[in-house]
C-alpha cells in the first residue's frame, strides 16, 4: 500500500495518471466512480460546496479525495489502482510476459525455469483523445493488425536509441523488428498521423480502439476512437495533463439585514445536512420543520431573527447559486464572467466567512505618483479557494472540448441524476494582495503605442495559434494582458524578500478584460494552504503603502535590466524565447516563476511593456520610474 497526498490526487496523480510505488510498480490511478462505495458515509464527510463553480462545471457538488474506500461491511481498502503496463520483460532472458492488471505481486519469470525478475516495459501507446494501451508488441513484430501467433517474444537492445531496441518472436528466425519511429507524431492538413498507426502493418491502419483501463481493466469508450496511436515512454510528462479549474469562494449576495444570518447558516449547516434541508426548502409544507432545524443548528446567535428572515437567508445558502451576484458583460467569455464576480468582491470592503478584503485609500499611495498608475490596492486578509479536477488530456494539452468531454476521462458514465454528478476538489485558505492599474492611463498608453504594440505581439498570437500544447484561449493575448501578467511575475519575485514566503508558495490570479463597458486590469497575488486557519499574514501586510511602493519600484528597476541582456531583450526581435517561444523579453534571469505559481506555465511575458530600454515612454511604467505625474 502506497501513500499519496490528497493534493496529488487532483493534480499529478489524478485519475488516469501513472504512479510508480515504492516497489517500482507502475499503476494507473482509478476513475472517480471507484472512489466511494454506494451509500458510504464518507460521501457526506468529503462533500464540498461551491455553487458558483459547480454551476459552471455542470455538477452538483465536489468531494475531497477519500483517505480510503469504505466497504459495505464498514471495512476499508486502499484507493483502487490497476497495474499498467501489463507487459513485463525478464531481466535475465529478455522474454516478454503479460501479467493481469489486478496482480498484487510481480511473479518471477516462468519460461524454461528462468525465475528471473520481471520489470514492466518502458513503452505504452496513447492517443490524443485520452486513451492508453499496452504497446502492441505482437502486432508490431508481426506487422499484422490481427495476430494469431502466441509464441514467446523477446525485447533486446544495448544502445540508447529506439533503433537499437529490437522485439523478436520465436515463431521464426527473421520475425524481428526495431522500435525506430514509434514515437513519431505530426499534425498534417489531412489530420494527425503517427508512425505506429500508419506503419505497423503495410496494408492496414492500426488505430486506437478507445481503451480506458483506469476505469476498468477491459473498459473501452463506446463507439471506439479511431485516432492515431503514438508510442510513448510511460513516465513521459505529456502522458497526463490534469485539467484544473480554480475559483475563489465569494460570499452569497444577501439583501440588507441578511448578511449576518447568511454567514451563520453557512457555517452552522454542515455538508451532510444540506441536501435534505434543501428538499425541505423546496416544499412549502415542510418550512416549519426547516425553521426548527435551522434554529437548532444556529443556536443562540439565530434566535433574534424572525421566520421570514430565516427563510430568505436559507434560500441564499441552500439555493441553486442564484443568490450570487452576477454582472453580465457582452463579449465576456465564461472564464472572464467568473473572474469578474471575484474582482467585484476584491475591490470592495467585505468581511464575510469565505473572504475578508479591504480596499485601501489610494490617497495614501501618493508617493512617486504611485496612485497615478494604480487605481486600486486591496488587502485580502482571508480568502477561500476551491481547486477542482475537471479531467485530463494526453499528448496535447487543452484540445478537448470542455464539459462532458473532460468528465468522461475520469468517470465511466455521466450519472443520470444531477445530484450524483461531482468532481474531486480541494479547499484551501490563504491571504493576498490585489492591485489594479489605472484604466484611463492604461488606455492612453495603448492608444499612444498602438502600432508598436500590435507589431510586437503579433508573432505571439501566430505562434500560439499553431501550437498544439497551448492550454489557454489565444484570444486573451493582448498588450494589457501581457503587461499585467509580467507585472505579477516581477512583483512576486520582489515580494519574496519581504513577506516571508518562498516563490513557490505564492500564486497569481489575473483579472483582465478590454471590454469598453467594464474593463479589468488587476492581479491577485496570494498564498493558500489546506489549513482552515489560513496563513500567517506576512503577505497581506505588504499592501501597506510604506512597503508596497518601494517593493514595486525595486521590481520595476530590476526589470529594466536583465543579467542576460542584451540577448534577452533582443529575443523579441528574433522570434521569441522560452516555452513554445511565447515570451519576448523575459527569461529565467528576470521574469520567470516556478510553473506552479504561474497561470500560463511561464508564457506570455514581456518586461519591455513595463519598462522600455531607454525609458522613452513606450513602457507603461517609464513615468513611474521617472517620478512623472
Amino acid at each position: 500500500m502506497t501513500a499519496i497526498r490528497k493534493g496529488q490526487l487532483i493534480t499529478t496523480f489524478g485519475p488516469g495518471a501513472l504512479y510508480v510505488d515504492e516497489r517500482g510498480v507502475s499503476m494507473l490511478i482509478s476513475g472517480i466512480d471507484h472512489w466511494f462505495a454506494s451509500g458510504s458515509r464518507q460521501i457526506d464527510e468529503c462533500r464540498l460546496e461551491d455553487d458558483r463553480l459547480a454551476n459552471r462545471l455542470g455538477v452538483d457538488h465536489f468531494r475531497l479525495p477519500p483517505d480510503h474506500v469504505e466497504t459495505e461491511d464498514a471495512r476499508w481498502k486502499p484507493l483502487p489502482t490497476f497495474r499498467f503496463p501489463a507487459w513485463h520483460v525478464c531481466g535475465s532472458c529478455n522474454r516478454l510476459q503479460k501479467i493481469t492488471p489486478l496482480a498484487r505481486r510481480t511473479p518471477a519469470c516462468e519460461q524454461d525455469g528462468c525465475r528471473g525478475r520481471l520489470h514492466q516495459v518502458r513503452f505504452v501507446a496513447a492517443c490524443s483523445n485520452g486513451h492508453i494501451h499496452d504497446f502492441p508488441w505482437r502486432e508490431w513484430v508481426h506487422k499484422q493488425v490481427d495476430v494469431t501467433c502466441r509464441q514467446p517474444m523477446r525485447l533486446t537492445g544495448s544502445g540508447g536509441s529506439l533503433a537499437s531496441l529490437w522485439v523478436s518472436c520465436e515463431c521464426g528466425p527473421n520475425v524481428k523488428r526495431s522500435l525506430a519511429g514509434i514515437t513519431r507524431f505530426e499534425d498534417t492538413r489531412e489530420g494527425p498521423k503517427s508512425e505506429l498507426t500508419s506503419s505497423l502493418a503495410p496494408d492496414q491502419l492500426f488505430a486506437c480502439d478507445g481503451a480506458m483501463p483506469w476505469l476498468g481493466s477491459a473498459f473501452k469508450e463506446e463507439g471506439g476512437c479511431g485516432r492515431p496511436l503514438v508510442g510513448i515512454l510511460r513516465q513521459a510528462t505529456n502522458l497526463h495533463f490534469p485539467r484544473l479549474v480554480s475559483s475563489l469562494k465569494i460570499p452569497v449576495e444577501a439583501a440588507e439585514g441578511l448578511a449576518e444570518v447568511v454567514d451563520i447558516l453557512e457555517t452552522s449547516v454542515g455538508r451532510k445536512a444540506r441536501p435534505w434541508l434543501k428538499a425541505l426548502l423546496e416544499d412549502e409544507d415542510d418550512h416549519d420543520e426547516l425553521l426548527g432545524e435551522l434554529r437548532n443548528r444556529g443556536g443562540p446567535r439565530i434566535l433574534d431573527f424572525d421566520s421570514q428572515t430565516l427563510l430568505k437567508a436559507a434560500e441564499c445558502v441552500l439555493g441553486d447559486g442564484s443568490g450570487l451576484k452576477h454582472e453580465n458583460v457582452p463579449g465576456d467569455s465564461e472564464e472572464t464572467t467568473h473572474r469578474r464576480q471575484e474582482r467585484n468582491i476584491l475591490i470592495s470592503d467585505v468581511d464575510r466567512t469565505p473572504i475578508r478584503s479591504w480596499s485601501l485609500d489610494m490617497e495614501r499611495f501618493g508617493e512617486n505618483n504611485f496612485n497615478r498608475f494604480f487605481s486600486t490596492v486591496s488587502r485580502v486578509e482571508r480568502l477561500t479557494e476551491t481547486r477542482a479536477l475537471q479531467g485530463f488530456d494526453r499528448l496535447e494539452s487543452g484540445r478537448r472540448s470542455s464539459g462532458n468531454g473532460y468528465y468522461s476521462t475520469i468517470c465511466r458514465s455521466i450519472p443520470e441524476k444531477p445530484k450524483n454528478r461531482w468532481l474531486p476538489a480541494l479547499r484551501v485558505y490563504g491571504e493576498g494582495i490585489y492591485v489594479e492599474l489605472d484604466e484611463s492611463r492604461l488606455s492612453e498608453w495603448e492608444s499612444r503605442n498602438e502600432v508598436w504594440l500590435s507589431k510586437r505581439i503579433s508573432g505571439l498570437r501566430d505562434r500560439a495559434h499553431d501550437n498544439p500544447m497551448i492550454n489557454f484561449d489565444v484570444e486573451i493575448i493582448s498588450p494589457r494582458y501581457i503587461l499585467v501578467h509580467t507585472l505579477s511575475h516581477i512583483l512576486i519575485n520582489s515580494l519574496i524578500f519581504e513577506c516571508g514566503y518562498s516563490t513557490a508558495s505564492l500564486r497569481e490570479r489575473l483579472y483582465v478584460s478590454a471590454e469598453p463597458e467594464a474593463p479589468m486590469t488587476g492581479v491577485l497575488i496570494y498564498t493558500a494552504a489546506g489549513d482552515t486557519e489560513g496563513s500567517l499574514g506576512g503577505l497581506m501586510s505588504m499592501s501597506d503603502p510604506d512597503l508596497l511602493i518601494p517593493i514595486t519600484l525595486q521590481a520595476l528597476s530590476e526589470a529594466a535590466w536583465c543579467s542576460s541582456d542584451p540577448v534577452c531583450t533582443e529575443a523579441a526581435r528574433m522570434g521569441g524565447q522560452g516555452p513554445n517561444s511565447l515570451n519576448l523579453a523575459a527569461c529565467h534571469g528576470c521574469a520567470l516563476l516556478p510553473e506552479t505559481s504561474c497561470e500560463h506555465m511561464n508564457m506570455l511575458l514581456d518586461r519591455r511593456l513595463l519598462v522600455s530600454e531607454t525609458q522613452d515612454g513606450s513602457g507603461f511604467f517609464d513615468g513611474l520610474l521617472r517620478n512623472e505625474a
